[in-house]
């Protein structure tokens, strides 16, 4: 027979040995609904002429815990709560006005309440941002791909240009997006009337070539600036780079910091981003129906600035305390046996280091790519440092912005946020004499310098330029 209890607790000894089931009853959970947009004549109405506003974090939160969600491209977003009173605000937006948050209580569950905002724009700022993204890895002879990202992050409708500076042993193949100009390894592409809160992609596809001209283990450089018809606020994210490794056999799931290994405490306090890419491949044997990644961010990353740089797929992302989920549902990912090409996918957002990190912090982050129910796919771990800016000014009007990394075993860059005319570089000992090294102009901004057979030890790089002089303090490994 059976024992039955009101209550559940049924011991073992009671139920004639036989195992115990339980049933539980599960409710929907409490939910915020609702949406942001400019509202640029400020009568708290959405007009048609005013448009939604799209990946812009907003928080759901109270003592307990905190459930987060970037808006959609219709601005709309959907937090989740348990019982109890929840402030939901807009927590980001340098070009809003601030808007106070809404207060929300739930006494039960499954139920839903509303909350939108109508932001108000603060007119007459211009800010250009680019980004390069190295969708596919570099292997030698074979084919690969960049995406060019650029974005208006202001308030002005901008018009100017993209240049790319490729490597030179990666012959164009094709883009997207016709350019104006070639000449070398440099390509450009005018841009005009783009609008607030628009952000567009050049597709760039190349042939590497093969040995001796791209071996396995060489640093393959790219440089991006983009150029504003405006003033810019903000003309740190007019230009990016990123050095991509030369690989053979790869693991088609990983992830990469793309300001590489080290970020400087200057770049930290002034609210620098750091820019994140995860790839994905369906290598299995049928399609996949839906992937999720998770990424639990570092506590040195402040989770409230997070932003989508561009994704390969419709994609929604969501946050709980640290921890967020990119959720591409019904992607429908070929596997690459049936659709090599079209078995990839990718997804790339920044996020700031909280401006309170010490030096010597190390910034680890890790993912877990989930295709449909199977058993997490684990990226490697990507460790970005926070060290010391080597560049000391002696009353210069220099424009050198970073210098990086140190210390140092092989390259050390210099990188300029405007363009030097014929700069000069030495490299001394702590005696004051000459060192010869090996010195690269990467692209008009940014030049590397080889210090890989130096002996170890403090050395100081010498920058003499039209404008003064600046000397850095090197420490090579």
């Amino acid at each position: 027979g059976n024992t039955s209890s009101i209550n559940g607790d049924v011991p073992a000894v009671l139920n004639h040995g036989s195992s115990e089931a339980w049933i539980l009853k599960m409710k929907p959970v409490n939910s915020v609904y609702g949406y942001i947009y400019a509202d640029f004549n400020n009568n708290q109405i959405r007009e048609v002429s005013e448009p939604f506003i799209s990946n812009t974090l907003i928080s759901t939160s109270s003592a307990n815990g905190n459930y987060s969600s970037l808006t959609a491209s219709n601005g709309v977003y959907v937090n989740y709560a348990d019982t109890g009173t929840f402030l939901t605000e807009v927590l980001q937006g340098s070009i809003f006005n601030p808007v106070s948050g809404i207060q929300i209580t739930f006494s039960g569950y499954g139920e839903m309440d509303t909350a939108i905002f109508p932001l108000t724009v603060i007119p007459g700022i211009s800010d250009g941002a680019v980004q390069v993204l190295p969708i596919t890895p570099v292997r030698p002879g074979f084919k690969s791909a960049i995406t060019l990202v650029y974005s208006n992050e202001g308030t002005d409708t901008i018009s100017g240009l993209i240049t790319l500076i490729k490597p030179s042993v990666l012959t164009l193949d094709s883009s997207n997006v016709l350019p104006d100009y070639i000449n070398g390894d440099t390509i450009a592409y005018n841009y005009s009337a783009l609008a607030i809160f628009e952000s567009r992609s050049i597709y760039i596809r190349f042939t590497n070539a093969g040995p001796p001209a791209v071996n396995l283990n060489d640093t393959l450089h790219y440089t991006v600036t983009m150029t504003t018809n405006n003033v810019d606020v903000n003309r740190s994210d007019n230009y990016a780079w990123h050095d991509q490794i030369v690989i053979g056999a790869f693991d088609p799931n990983d992830k990469t910091c793309l300001q590489d290994n080290s970020v400087s405490i200057a770049d930290v306090q002034n609210g620098k981003w750091l820019d994140y890419l995860i790839r994905f491949q369906n290598t299995g044997n049928d399609v996949a129906f839906n992937v999720s990644i998770t990424d639990m961010l570092d506590a040195s990353l402040d989770k409230n600035t997070l932003q989508l740089i561009q994704t390969s797929h419709t994609c929604s992302a969501t946050m709980i305390d640290n921890e967020v989920h990119f959720n591409f549902y019904n992607i429908m990912l070929p596997d690459s046996n049936n659709n090599e090409p079209a078995s990839h996918g990718y997804v790339a957002y920044r996020v700031k280091v909280n401006q309170n990190a010490s030096l010597g912090t190390i910034i680890n982050n890790t993912a877990d790519i989930y295709f449909d129910y199977n058993e997490a796919v684990t990226t490697n771990t990507t460790s970005t440092v926070i060290v010391v800016p080597a560049a000391i000014a002696d009353g210069t009007k220099l424009s050198l912005i970073n210098a990086y990394p140190n210390p140092v075993s092989d390259l050390f860059y210099i990188e300029f946020e405007l363009p030097e005319q014929n700069p000069q570089f030495y490299l001394t000992d702590v005696a004051g004499r000459i060192i010869p090294v090996k010195q690269f102009r990467v692209s008009p901004l940014r030049y590397s310098f080889d210090v890989s057979n130096m002996e170890s030890g403090l050395y100081h790089l010498i920058v003499n330029g039209e404008k003064g002089r600046m000397i850095s303090r090197i420490v090579v490994n």
